[in-house]
């Protein structure tokens, strides 16, 4: 019964977060069609793209995984609880055990925030320089005739 009732609330989070990005990237594109060239100087077509290709993914991402993390606190103070009552004050090894894996892991985290800013650069270098490709090619195919 536990499990049918975690699932059904995964469920539930997996299809809010989906809709949420669907909303999300819908309201940048309907902004896209109402922008002209000549008055966007601000941000290019390429930086646009990256915001609804990848951008939008990572708001999806938070919101699947937002209702999880509310519950680490609980979870931690709950274990370190149980693990006082079931080992007795041997759970101090446990603690620092826990914490020295915590510290390796934030550490873990921002290297992987490192990469993925250096990631991030090099696809909004590349949907630019696409962007300016397809637009030259519509620029030749125009005044070709």
């Amino acid at each position: 019964l536990v499990r049918i009732i975690r699932e059904n609330n995964l469920f539930s989070q997996l299809k809010l977060a989906s809709k949420s990005g669907q909303a999300i990237t819908g309201v940048v594109y309907q902004k896209i069609l109402k922008l002209s060239n000549a008055t966007n100087k601000k941000y290019k077509k390429g930086d646009i793209i990256t915001f609804i290709q990848i951008d939008s993914k990572k708001l999806e991402f938070l919101f699947e995984t937002l209702p999880s993390v509310s519950k680490i606190p609980f979870l931690i103070v709950f274990s370190i609880i149980l693990l006082y009552l079931f080992i007795g004050l041997t759970f101090i090894i446990a603690i620092v055990v826990i914490t020295v894996f915590v510290l390796a892991n934030y550490y873990l985290a921002l290297l992987n925030s490192k990469f993925q800013k250096l990631r991030m650069k090099s696809v909004s270098e590349r949907t630019n320089n696409v962007s300016e490709v397809i637009d030259n090619i519509k620029f030749i195919k125009f005044y070709s005739c």
